[in-house]
Parts: C-alpha cells; structure tokens; sequence
C-alpha cells in the first residue's frame, strides 16, 4: 500500500476520542440512512453492548486536515453515514441520562465524544461538523440536546425522504431503543450507559483508512460502499467531480446545488443519465460514472461540464413540468405548443425523447430556434404516440435515434426540425396503416394514458371546448361499459363472448366526462348512461347518446372511428 494511504483496525470509541472535530465536506452526500439501515446498525450494536464479543461495523476513510491553533481535525471522505449514526446514539444517550438526572455521566459523554473545538474559530462546538443540509438540524436539535417533543415537531411536515427527516428520525429511533433497552434488562440507565460506552471503547470495530490527499480519497471513496446503503451513480459522480475541481471546489459545489434547485424534487440521476445521452454518448446509469470519467478528466473539464448541466438543469424541470417559469420566456404561439407537447410527455410517461429535447432546448436562442423547437417537440409527440404508445415498438431503436439526433444539433448547435425528422425518426415511424391497425386493438389500464389520447380525439372533434367545469387535465375516465358492471348489464352479457373483461379496457370503451358527471354513473345500465352522455360537457361523450344499445359490435366501430381520427391527429412523419 502506498504511504499516502494508512491503514488500522480501532474502536469506535477511540477513533472518535482521536480528533477534536470530524468534519463532513459540503460535497459529501447529505445524511440518507433511513429506519432498514440505522436499525441494523442498533442490531449490531446491541451484541456488543451485552457483551458478546466484537463486531465490526465497515470502514472508514478520513484525511487529517490542518488546522488552526494545532487543532486535530479529520475530514470524512467516506464513512459518514454510520459516524453520524453513532453520534445520534450518544446524543440519545445523553438525553436520557440528563432527563433521569445523571448529569455527571451526561457531562463525561458531551466531553469525551460530542464536544469537539471549531477548527476556524477555535471555540467549543459540536465534535461532529455535517453538511451545509444536515448542520444545523444536528447542531440545534441532537447536538443541542432539545426535547424529544421539538424533535418531534421538527420532524413533523417534512417528507419522510427529506434528510433532515431521517436524521430527526433517527434520533427518535436511538432514544425509543434505549428506553426500550432499560425497560427490558433491569439495568439503571447509568449501568446501561456504562455498558455502551465499554462497548464502543473495546469491543465496536472499524477500519480507519487514512489518505493524505484528495486523489487518494477519491481512488477509496469510488470502491467503497455505505454499510447497507451502497452508494449511488449520481453520488459517485458528484464526488469525482467536486473533488477534481480542487481549488474551484466552491464554484463547482455552487454549480451542483443549482442543478438539484431545479430540479427539485425530480431525480438527479436520471436527468445527468439523459443528459449525457443529449451529448451524443449514451450510457446505461451503471456505466454512467465510468463514461464521465474517461470523459472529464481535469478540472477545468469538471467546471466546464458542471456548467453545462446547471444551464441544461432547467430545460429538464421545464420538460416534466408544463407549468414551469421557463416557457414564458417564449413567444406565446411557440410558448402552447411546447407546454401543450410537456403535458403530453407526463401524460404518456415517457422521458426518452429528452434525449434530443434538451439539445434542442440548450440551442435555443432565438425566436426563429423557439420555432423550430416547437416544431420538433410536437413531431415527437406524434412519433411517441405512433410508435411507443400505440404500436409498442422496440425501445431500444428509438434510443439509438434520440441519442444520434442530439449529436447532430450539438454539433451544429441548430434546430431543423424538418431534416431531424426526416434524417432520424422517419425511417423508424409505423405508417398510417400499421398505426390505424394498432390504435383498433388499443386496450389500456393507464387512465393518464387514456385521458390524453381521449381528451386530444375530442379536441379534433371540438377545439373551442376545454371540458365545462373540468379543466382537461381533469377529466375522468369513464368506462361504458363498467369495471364492475351492475345487473343492469347481465341481458348484455350474451353479445360479451369470453365475458366483459376481453372490453372493459379498450378505448372503444373509453369516454371523457366531468368529475360531476361521472359521480352520476356509477356502474348503471346504457340506457341510463345515455341520459348523462346526452348533456355531457365534452362532445366525444355526447356522442354516444345516439347508441342503441352498447355491445362488442359498438365498441369495434367507435374504436375503428378512433383510428381513422388518431391518424390526422397524429400524423406520420416525412421522410
């Protein structure tokens, strides 16, 4: 092993005694054990604390860094998970010894493990030093020592994903253990404090990897995995990149906030895997790290393309949410087409076409580009539907052309939307009988999917009306014939061979009405349906009311009717 890396077996307790301040980089991932996790951790422990002999609870890495004053201070490159972890148990600890009065006892553990020294201020503090998400909760509110109650209300409205939830809840985990624990073995809590702290001292073991750079760190942190909780691409590749990024290491952490700020609360990793494809490079997400690697090899490369994603972060919100503030910046014809085309793409659940839409979007400059952009998002709505949601076609071949027509605007930073088109989707695209055939066999049990496919046949039939009360992303899905058909369909069930269910689910048998209106329904018979149907608010369902009756032969001409509309609505592409 290289000097620069050292290597040893301690015991927690004495690795944490060690230092005077472990110190959790702004670029390391937030706290993210949830109950699985920090409940086999408190499983291992107990062993230990009863006395059954060592455990060893995985490795860690840390560079020693200096600091002020002669102060020791460990960075924490990798292991932070379950070092927190354990100071929350000692918190816990803590807790429960000053609520029963022992406050000697209390002292010696903020002494010994929980208070450390500020390695720029020199004053006390907390030993344990988090990210800029998880400081303050642990320095208020565990280190802090408030009451369980303020825990609990902390923890109270958050999403139980968010990190600071988990870390609350943590606490609360670790102080319901120990009660428990007290209750269960007899033991006053300064005798089971002892035994902890024995415990942590002789017998809970760890590998304590010391690295004397930033380089070295990362060769570790890149093979390593959390115990119980592996680590993920987009961690990884957060990490190589900040940590190449060296003295820019602000800048590009600044660049990595501002893509999870718009992204919110979508996923980080599938928009850096989509990304990267929009460059021309496909990857697979558990080749992604690899692929930027071989890619973005300095730091000046790092920065570069930590900027590209912040400025393509957005295109990305933008794309999964129709509503977003970055369509108003377009003219206002460019400006419905392209939210009208995001709607379409929540509603079909489909991402694969952002392959090329965030190209597209990145080369976007100019009212002309605005309408060629919206020129081609509405083509690969078509091409979705025609080819993805009706036809069912390969995935794999429509990736191969996204990935290739998204070279070919960051090559030429342009958008013809025409020749991408006719170069790359075309050759791929089911004509208009293939598609017509598909769309008569059509069953589906997405409503999302029904409701776009319904609501944009009634808008070619009636484009003025937006669906009464409802707007049309509200409509319900009513089926004609019912999910769960009433009595009132029993004479009908001679004409159903092989029985309802081989119907129920084809958008023959589809239909768009009201929230209102569809209360109305329930499971009743047609003829009474038709009553309803007569006033609808949509014209596709007033249709209906001119039906005799409502069998397998009815469903098979609506649906074909549906078809031959679906081809104009959806046009095919030109070659």
């Amino acid at each position: 092993m290289p000097r620069s890396i050292s290597c040893e077996v301690v015991t927690l307790g004495r690795l944490i005694r060690s230092t005077d301040s472990f110190l959790v980089p702004p670029f390391q991932r937030n706290y993210a054990w949830g109950e699985k996790q920090y409940s086999a951790f408190w499983e291992d422990l107990t062993g230990a604390f009863n006395g059954e002999g060592e455990i060893f609870i995985g490795a860690s890495v840390l560079k020693p860094s200096a600091a002020a004053n002669g102060l020791r201070q460990l960075v924490v490159i990798d292991g932070q998970q379950r070092l927190t972890t354990a100071a929350v148990l000692l918190s816990a600890l803590r807790h429960h010894l000053r609520a029963q009065g022992c406050d000697a006892l209390a002292q010696r553990i903020e002494t010994e493990f929980l208070r450390g020294v500020n390695a720029e201020t020199g004053q006390p503090g907390p030993r344990f030093t988090l990210n800029t998400a998880n400081k303050n909760t642990f320095d208020d509110h565990i280190y802090g020592l408030s009451a369980i109650r303020s825990v609990h209300d902390q923890k109270k409205g958050k999403r139980s994903s968010n990190t600071n939830a988990l870390l609350l809840g943590c606490f609360m985990f670790m102080h319901k253990k120990i009660g428990r624990a007290l209750r269960g073995n007899g033991l006053t809590i300064e005798e089971f404090a002892e035994k902890i702290l024995a415990a942590l001292d002789e017998r809970v073991t760890l590998i304590h990897i010391g690295v004397a750079d930033d380089r070295n760190a990362f060769v570790l942190f890149e093979t390593l995995n959390e115990r119980g909780l592996e680590l993920s691409q987009c961690d990884i590749v957060k990490n190589y990149l900040l940590t190449l990024a060296g003295a820019n290491a602000s800048a590009a952490l600044a660049a990595w906030d501002a893509v999870e700020d718009n992204l919110r609360d979508q996923s980080v990793s599938d928009f850096l895997r989509i990304h990267w494809s929009s460059r021309g490079e496909a990857a697979a997400e558990k080749h992604l790290f690899d692929e930027i690697k071989s890619t973005v090899g300095d730091g000046r490369a790092a920065i570069d393309y930590l900027e590209s994603l912040r400025r393509s972060s957005e295109h990305g919100a933008a794309l999964l949410e129709p509503a977003h503030p970055f369509w108003r910046r377009f003219p206002d014809a460019e400006r419905a087409a392209m939210t009208a085309c995001a709607q379409a793409f929540r509603s079909l659940s489909v991402s694969q076409p952002f392959t090329l839409l965030l190209a597209a979007l990145d080369a976007t400059r100019e009212e002309r580009a605005a309408a060629q952009t919206a020129r081609l998002m509405r083509a690969v709505v078509a091409f979705t539907v025609r080819y993805t949601t009706i036809c069912g076609l390969a995935p794999s071949r429509a990736a191969a052309a996204y990935v290739k027509a998204a070279a070919q605007v960051r090559r030429s930073s342009e958008v013809d939307a025409d020749a991408l088109c006719a170069r790359f989707f075309a050759p791929l695209c089911p004509d208009d009988a293939a598609f017509a055939a598909d769309f008569r066999n059509k069953k589906s049990k997405d409503n999302a999917v029904s409701r776009y496919l319904l609501r944009m046949l009634n808008d070619a039939l009636s484009p003025m009306e937006s669906g009464g009360e409802a707007a049309p992303d509200q409509l319900s899905i009513d089926h004609i014939l019912p999910l769960n058909p009433s009595l009132a369909w029993l004479p009908a069930k001679r004409k159903f061979k092989g029985g309802f269910e081989a119907h129920v689910h084809r958008l023959g048998n589809m239909t768009l009405l009201s929230p209102s209106e569809n209360q109305l329904l329930g499971n009743k018979g047609f003829a009474e349906k038709k009553t309803i149907y007569r006033g609808a608010s949509v014209a596709i369902t007033r249709a209906l009311a001119d039906m005799e009756h409502w069998t397998p032969k009815e469903i098979d001409l609506r649906q074909k009717w549906m078809a031959a509309l679906a081809v104009k609505v959806w046009p095919a592409l030109a070659p």
